[in-house]
């Protein structure tokens, strides 16, 4: 029995695993050449995670992740919607670096999540992007009703703050 597309992105969310998503790219028709690509800006995240390790967003590529931002954010999104903490966080933090205006949503959702580590995970991503992008969602969040939650919002606020955008 060959196995619906969607089985290639459904084992990527609970794997972690990129030859699932590259086989859930392939089975749709995707371009799995971009795929590559984007998944070999992202192995230093992979890696990480392999190793039970908090990925470095900061040590990531940016021209090389935007060099294939379609696919890099392809692959964000699948791990955005993972049910794995690591494999979320590291979506949201990869997210955070492509700064791309269309996926600051998604870390919107999360910063309004009930779970704090998503919020906190959300915050520092957008903490990362370009002040445009992320400031009025932060100081949005800037008066959330839990005390970290407002800590890494204002930890955000001051990292755009001083990275001059």
């Amino acid at each position: 029995m060959t196995p619906l597309p969607q089985d290639g992105l459904r084992r990527f969310r609970e794997r972690g695993d990129p030859e699932d998503l590259l086989a859930h790219v392939a089975a749709t028709g995707g371009d799995t050449g971009e795929l590559q690509a984007a998944l070999a800006g992202l192995e230093p995240v992979f890696d990480a995670l392999l190793h039970g390790e908090h990925p470095n967003a900061d040590a990531l590529d940016r021209a090389a992740l935007r060099a294939h931002a379609d696919a890099t954010a392809q692959v964000a999104l699948a791990m955005a919607g993972s049910g794995r903490a690591d494999l979320r966080g590291a979506g949201f933090q990869v997210i955070g670096v492509l700064d791309d205006p269309a996926l600051v949503g998604v870390l919107r959702d999360a910063l309004g999540s009930d779970a704090a580590w998503e919020r906190l995970t959300a915050a520092e991503a957008l903490g990362r992007m370009s002040p445009a992008h992320a400031r009025p969602v932060l100081e949005a969040a800037a008066g959330h009703a839990d005390p970290a939650t407002r800590r890494a919002v204002a930890d955000a606020l001051a990292r755009l703050g001083t990275e001059g955008g």
